[in-house]
Formats: C-alpha cells, structure tokens, sequence
C-alpha cells in the first residue's frame, strides 16, 4: 500500500506554475549565496512530528545535497511521499492518527558544508532529568547520527555551568560525506584517522550549552535539537 501510494505522489507532475516558481527560488538562493549550482537540503517537516507524546524522528524523509532545480523538484515530491512511507503509516494507527494530523511541509535550504554534526537535548533522553544537557554527533553530516548508523560521541554537560561532565569518545566507523559523483551525500565508511578522534572542541560544545538553554527558555520545555557545524566555523559565528 505505501510502495503504491509513494509512487502516485512521484510520479505525478507539479502543476508548471509551482514548479517553475520553485525553479527560480533555486536559482536565487545560489544568486544569494554567490554558488552556481548550490547544493541544497530538501527538509520534510510535518506538523507534530516532534509532539509530547508522539515522535516521528526519522520516519519521514529528507534529501540533502541536492542540486537543479529539477532535482529539486523531484526530492520535494519524494518528501511529500515519504507521509505514507509503511514505518509511518504503521506509527500513525499505533497513534490512533490519520495522515490528514500531520500534513507535510518542505523546506529547501542551503546544505552546510558539514565539519561535524549531531543531536542535542536539553533533558536526559533516558533519564528525564533537566539538569544536564546531552550532545551526540560525529563526523561529516549528520545523517548518520539521525538514523543511528553509527555510535556517536556522547557528551553530557552541566545545563547551569556548561562544565563537561562527561566525554565518550567512540569508535565512530561510518560517515556521511558529499559525493560529487553521486551528487548527493551518501554514507561510507570513516577514514581511519578520524574514527576515534573527538569531533568537538570545547568552543563547539560551548556553543551547543549556550544554544540548547537559549532555544529551551524560549519554549519553556525540554527540547531536542539538530546541528550542524561548518568546516569554517570560528567562535561567535552563528
């Protein structure tokens, strides 16, 4: 049933007015940014997908590295699909919820070109207790964080001080990088040099502390948040 679903959605043209409205937002973004042929995250963000008692995390589909506007097009049509992926379909009857709760957005945004990245909680994601701030990430994009292909440094931070508390350096095998034949970023193995090199300096983590309490006391709740570091990145940037 989701095999059938998804392909109607894929292979069903946009009407020519959106998709050529979407072409040339492509093509101001890369005017923006100064990049010809800018590589994109195509983002699936569905409303409640992150809900107090309900968590989509991972189930619905995102595209990242895309480049064209009409491969654009076609990775957005994918995300708006991947509403009926089976993992989906399956987690909404558990949820006693229908497809019309949670309908599908799409954001297209510039790709960082990705130092390292990750996830971070401003509450213990077993434990529950708010006094501390975990930060998992690795390597390259973090794809493979998010869908748990590979075992991610693990911090955790005092949430009043920023002290580090703890560092779990692991043994971090598998990586997603850029592939320019491919053109996209796909998932391979880790050069051997970096597996077992922290991914995080201490500016980074501050950075991450200072953040995760900031987007915390604006919801007034524990929040769980993606990042991304630019190869670039100095202190005090954003």
């Amino acid at each position: 049933v989701s095999n059938a679903i998804r392909t109607t959605i894929e292979s069903t043209p946009i009407n020519p007015s959106i998709a050529s409205v979407l072409r040339e937002a492509y093509e101001e973004l890369c005017f923006r940014h100064s990049e010809i042929d800018m590589p994109v995250a195509v983002r699936s963000s569905a409303t409640g997908e992150d809900a107090a008692n309900a968590s989509f995390a991972g189930q619905y589909e995102s595209y990242l590295g895309v480049i064209g506007g009409d491969d654009v097009i076609h990775s957005i049509r994918k995300a708006w699909s991947s509403l009926f992926a089976a993992r989906a379909i399956t987690y909404r009857k558990w949820q006693n919820q229908h497809f019309k709760d949670t309908p599908m957005a799409v954001g297209v945004i510039r790709l960082v070109h990705a130092r390292c990245a990750g996830v971070a909680f401003s509450a213990h994601p077993v434990t529950r207790k708010r006094d501390r701030i975990v930060v998992e990430g690795s390597w390259g994009w973090g794809e493979a964080v998010v869908q748990g292909v590979v075992q991610a440094d693990h911090i955790e931070m005092d949430k009043d001080t920023g002290r580090v508390i703890e560092y779990v350096n692991a043994d971090k095998k598998i990586v997603s990088t850029f592939d320019h034949t491919e053109r996209g970023v796909i998932e391979r193995e880790m050069p051997q040099r970096f597996r077992n090199a922290p991914c995080l300096t201490d500016a980074m983590l501050s950075e991450l502390w200072e953040t995760v309490r900031k987007v915390e006391k604006h919801y007034g709740q524990p929040v769980d948040l993606e990042w991304v570091f630019d190869r670039h990145w100095t202190p005090g940037q954003p």
